[in-house]
Parts: C-alpha cells; structure tokens; sequence
C-alpha cells in the first residue's frame, strides 16, 4: 500500500540509523566511541582533537499513521441498460449451436434502425468457418425487415423512428456454424467448445448511438457491446457441463 505524508524529518532519521548499523560487524556506537580512545597513539599531540561518535537520538513514532484515501463511489449501472434473454442449444455432434436471442432495449436518442454485430462472421473467426446466420426478426411479436448490411451487421427496421426513452422488445433465432480447434473466442477442441461473443449483440453507445466501426480482427469488437444484464438457458449433451464469465 502506498502512504502519503510522511515527515522528512523521518525519513532522514531513518537514513542515519541505516548507516550507523553498516559499520561491518555488531559493534555499537559506544564500542567505537571506546576504540576511538583507548587506541589513540601515545605520541598523539594533546591539541589534537579526539574523534567521539555519540549516539542517535531516539525519534519517536508519528503520532498517527498514513491513511489511504478514500475509494470514490462508483457509478450505479444505467437502469434503463438493455436485457437479453438467450436460450442457447448445443449440438457437439454437428459443431452448430442454435439458440433465440430476445432484447429488451430503450435507446436514450432517436434512432430509425436497430442494429445488431455479430461478431462470429468478422475478418478473425470467419476465415476458421464460424458462421452466424438469423431468422425472422420480430418486435414486440410482430415480423419486422431486416438486412445484412455488412457480414458483421444486421440493421432492423419498423418502418418509424425508435424515440428515445421507448423501449423495444426484439426477438430472433440464429444458428451459429462452429469452426474446429482455433485461438480464437469460437472454436471446438475435441470435447470442449469455446463460445465468446457468439449471438447478436446490440452495439448502442449512450450519448451516442450505433457503433459500425469495421471489425478490428481482434478481441475489441466485443467492447462495443454495451453493459446489460442477461438470463441464459443452455442445453447440453448428457454428461457435459457449462462454465460462464461475464
């Protein structure tokens, strides 16, 4: 831990105590104030002076002890942030995983678009065949269009401005094709298959809007993803297990 305001007084005390103790061996200050007399030559003149050391003075502790500075509050996370309900069903024996994404969401500014990234289709996992692929978009249960801009974007449109303050409920299903063993956040590696950033996604920035920056082919795209809260059902093969972060 680091401390703040310690007296230079202090610290140069504790500078001379270090010194006087590296004398070589374990004499003290009054052992070399003896030596320093009795073995004086005997033809030493009487004006010349005789070399004393005296002790150090003792200094006495601060009288209270560093404090760390307090850790400011954090922000609480923004109420109105989106909420994702994923069913997610993985077939090991194909290497696909299909689920349904459904997205609660309330934009703080107008926008006539919502946009989704997947994520599996960019420069990095595409080229190992991760394919992401979507069904029938629907709001609040009712078919709406949307369309492959880009391979890593889905614009969905109703038809009317999305105002801000009002929140949509968007639902999908998708199909996610799994490439073999890859560094890479999708891959499958013998029993095991590593899934990361791997269903629709909205890429909404506060303050802001969509982000459409083109994929950086690394692990940033998923930093456009806003915070949100998620509930996830997943369906396994008898005898595996799921670990999760997030």
């Amino acid at each position: 831990m680091r401390t703040r305001g310690r007296p230079a007084g202090l610290l140069a005390a504790l500078a001379l105590a270090t010194a006087a103790c590296q004398v070589g061996d374990d004499r003290t200050a009054a052992d070399l104030t003896d030596r320093a007399t009795s073995t004086a030559p005997a033809t030493q003149s009487a004006t010349r002076p005789t070399t004393t050391v005296a002790p150090l003075p003792t200094v006495p502790p601060p009288a209270t002890s560093p404090t760390c500075p307090a850790t400011p509050h954090r922000a609480d996370p923004d109420p109105a942030r989106p909420r994702y309900r994923l069913s997610v069903d993985v077939r090991l024996d194909e290497n696909v995983v299909r689920g349904t994404t459904e997205v609660r969401f309330t934009p703080d500014l107008d926008t006539d678009r919502l946009v989704f990234r997947l994520w599996p289709n960019g420069p990095r996992t595409a080229p190992a065949a991760a394919k992401l692929e979507t069904g029938q978009v629907t709001i609040a249960g009712r078919p709406v269009a949307s369309a492959m801009e880009e391979p890593t974007i889905l614009v969905v449109r109703a038809g009317a401005l999305f105002r801000a303050g009002q929140t949509v409920d968007v639902a999908m299903p998708w199909e996610l094709r799994v490439p073999g063993p890859a560094n890479d956040r999708i891959s499958r590696n013998g029993d095991a298959m590593r899934l990361g950033s791997f269903f629709p996604i909205l890429p909404w920035e506060p303050g802001v809007g969509w982000a459409t920056d083109a994929p950086a082919g690394g692990f940033a795209e998923a930093s456009t993803a806003p915070v949100a809260d998620f509930e996830l059902t997943v369906v396994l093969p008898e005898g595996y297990d799921v670990l999760a972060s997030g």
